[in-house]
């Protein structure tokens, strides 16, 4: 063991014993560990205390380790639990970097993993915030969920050869992500320019947070993956070529600067919440030749142009759905903060569920149907939650009042007026 006044590397013989080997007076003193040897629960929560947390979420001491080296490091089942969230307890096991080992560790700023993991567990370096880049071992088989969740400092990730399995929540929340570097010798994953794609380039598995303005997807993706720009606050434009099939669920929730999507001709499916938080959008285009979907004055529709798909947030303060619509998609309008008016047409037959969702501004409904659109046999009441249906007034044709006040959901309105 060697230690100075900041700095110390120390050999654990056998694991559950690092404690003995650094003295109570030291043990808050020391900025830079470097680790070899076996480590197992009992040391892994004295490594957070001596980092600045301890084994529960209000925990917290006064520990100042920054810099922590475990390259040579192997963990081992046993010693007690190094966290505690709830009734839930972690447990160490062999060469593994389990479940919130290294959670909320906010102190570190260089993190050297062991060689010899297998997998990083969920919310395995949740809120590392000051962690600025990040090597995952060739070792390292599996990076699940949210394992680098609201590592906010995290600029660059450089991804192992043997990696086979990325959790889609992997990277949510690392806003300072620059880019992606995977090892040439990975068989399933590669990086394209910084993003992160499998071998094959038809999967855009994720896109860095804080890359610049417009981007291209490269002609022969076929599937942007689930979240894979969730959080992209600096994205303005994105151009979805004609390869691409299917846009998953959340693929670009909560960029807040994206204005503009074209979608290519060969899209023909978009998952839940795929635009959500988008609030800046202003626009959807879609290239003529495609077969499933068409744009009106930037609003997403079928290609017949019976269906509304997606409204989006920042187009207008009023919107009147065409006359030909005859049904809005499950949550075509959810999230639309900045809309206070919709006039919802005669030919209006069915609203599907969270159409609404979250239209929080909606002051004033007009609805020209003097049947009542149906809602979803199983919807329980989603419609149109976080309106305010008590200020939210709903206009009605003359002598359709007492149908809507009778209908499933409308009749939830306080304020109904025939118009």
């Amino acid at each position: 063991m060697g230690i100075n006044l900041s700095a110390a590397t120390i050999h654990v013989q056998k694991a559950g014993t690092l404690s003995s080997l650094i003295s109570e007076k030291d043990k808050y003193k020391i900025t830079d560990l470097i680790l070899t040897g076996e480590l197992n629960g009992d040391d892994i929560l004295f490594i957070r205390e001596m980092a600045g947390r301890g084994g529960s979420p209000e925990k917290i001491t006064e520990g100042k380790l920054t810099k922590l080296n475990l390259e040579k490091v192997s963990f081992m089942k046993g010693g007690c639990p190094y966290y505690k969230s709830g009734r839930t307890c972690f447990y160490s096991e062999n060469n593994k970097l389990t479940d919130f080992m290294f959670y909320d560790l906010i102190n570190l700023t260089s993190l050297t993993l062991p060689s010899s993991i297998s997998s990083i567990g969920s919310k395995a370096l949740y809120g590392c915030k000051n962690l600025t880049s990040l090597s995952v071992p060739n070792s390292v088989v599996s990076i699940n969920y949210r394992a680098f969740y609201r590592c906010t400092g995290l600029k660059s990730v450089t991804i192992g050869s043997n990696v086979t399995s990325i959790d889609n929540s992997a990277f949510l929340g690392c806003d300072g992500l620059v880019k992606f570097d995977v090892s040439n010798k990975n068989r399933l994953y590669r990086d394209v320019r910084g993003v992160l794609f499998t071998k094959d380039k038809s999967r855009l598995v994720a896109y860095p947070n804080s890359r610049l303005g417009s981007y291209i997807i490269p002609e022969g993706t076929i599937l942007i993956d689930k979240f894979a720009f969730a959080g992209c606050s600096e994205l303005t434009t994105v151009f979805i070529p004609n390869s691409v099939t299917n846009i998953a669920q959340g693929a670009f929730s909560n960029c807040s600067k994206l204005s503009s999507v074209t979608i290519g001709s060969r899209v023909n499916g978009i998952g839940e919440g795929a635009f959500y938080g988008c609030a800046e959008l202003k626009e959807f285009r879609v290239l003529e030749n495609n077969r499933y979907y068409t744009a009106i004055d930037g609003v997403l529709f079928s290609k017949d142009e019976t269906r509304i798909i997606l409204y989006p947030n920042a187009m207008s303060r009023k919107y009147s759905i065409p006359n030909k619509v005859t049904s809005i998609a499950c949550e075509a309008f959810m999230g639309c903060t900045g809309l206070n008016s919709v006039t919802i047409p005669e030919s209006m037959t069915l609203i599907e569920n969270n159409a609404f969702l979250c239209c929080s501004e909606i002051k004033e409904m007009h609805c020209k149907s003097s049947n009542p659109p149906a809602t979803l046999e199983n919807n329980l009441s989603t419609d149109f939650i976080g309106i305010d249906k008590e200020l939210c007034i709903l206009y009605v044709p003359k002598g359709a009042k007492d149908k809507y006040r009778q209908a499933k959901e409308w009749n939830e309105f306080a304020n109904i007026i025939e118009e």
